[in-house]
């Protein structure tokens, strides 16, 4: 007898796992709802995303991972700089879509929530 579930789950473990016993789908379901904290200040958000961002920055311009320094290129520091505004900008966008769906599904974020989101995030930062 397959699992069935009542909310947004049921159809990504049944679609995703296909044959799995029962019990291990119950499992995975039981992590993935796990309710977890959240953070729902700007200002945090804003700081970690800018604590982010100087460490990504800092790496790029002191330890020279694909040698900048090898070509003439002009204001190379300001162009590497532009990489941790990327970031940024990146994660305070998320976050407002983050509150959207925070308040949407009656102020409980789950695991499932949490990872949507850091998927959704590391595509915005590779397109930006």
């Amino acid at each position: 007898m397959p699992l069935l579930l009542d909310d947004e789950f049921s159809l990504f473990l049944n679609s995703f796992f296909g044959n799995f016993a029962i019990k291990n789908k119950l499992l995975i379901y039981m992590l993935l709802n796990r309710a977890i904290a959240y953070t729902s200040n700007w200002l945090n958000t804003l700081v970690l995303s800018s604590i982010l961002a100087t460490i990504i920055v800092f790496i790029l311009i002191f330890l020279q991972p694909f040698e900048p320094y090898s070509s003439d290129i002009p204001f190379k520091n300001l162009k590497l700089i532009g990489y941790g505004l990327c970031i940024i900008v990146t994660i305070l966008i998320i976050h407002f879509l983050e509150e959207y769906w925070f308040y949407k599904t009656n102020e409980k974020w789950s695991v499932f929530q949490e990872l949507i989101i850091l998927i959704i995030g590391f595509f915005f930062i590779t397109i930006l």
